[in-house]
């Protein structure tokens, strides 16, 4: 299935796969929790993005269902290249540690200039991805 074609993850053509089967690297965008981001699922470094969210955050039952979609090569090294960049300038504070817990640091706000300057508002993550492949889907 094409990302240009994901709607309902439930009903998708996809498999769900199971959390404990994806580790998270690194959030992208991050909002009581990750939207985006990269992720590791059975030794490939694939793109996770917000599918699904149940609409009622306190209630019991509560979840966040994520697309996993497959980069290009080309996809794959540019994000990483982001990343790094992300890293040095603003600071570690997205990335996971093999628990599954972030725990890097903020750099000084002096150098985050230089990282949004470079990147700008719309080139922050890999957009761009109707005709990425969807792997699958896990549930937060």
């Amino acid at each position: 299935m094409r990302f240009s074609q994901a709607n309902e993850p439930c009903e998708a053509e996809v498999p769900k796969v199971p959390r404990d089967d994806v580790r998270l690297l690194r959030a992208s965008g991050y909002w009581d929790g990750p939207l985006e981001g990269l992720a590791e699922v059975a030794g490939e470094q694939v793109w996770y993005c917000l599918a699904q969210e149940a609409p009622e955050e306190q209630a019991v039952g509560w979840f966040r269902r994520f697309w996993l979609v497959r980069l290009t090569a080309e996809q794959l090294a540019r994000e990483l290249a982001r990343h790094q960049d992300f890293r040095t300038c603003v600071g570690t504070h997205f990335d996971y540690d093999a628990d599954g817990q972030r725990d890097g640091e903020m750099q000084s706000q002096a150098g985050w200039r230089k990282f949004y300057d470079k990147y700008g508002e719309d080139d922050r993550a890999p957009r761009l991805l109707p005709d990425n492949e969807v792997i699958g889907w896990f549930e937060w």
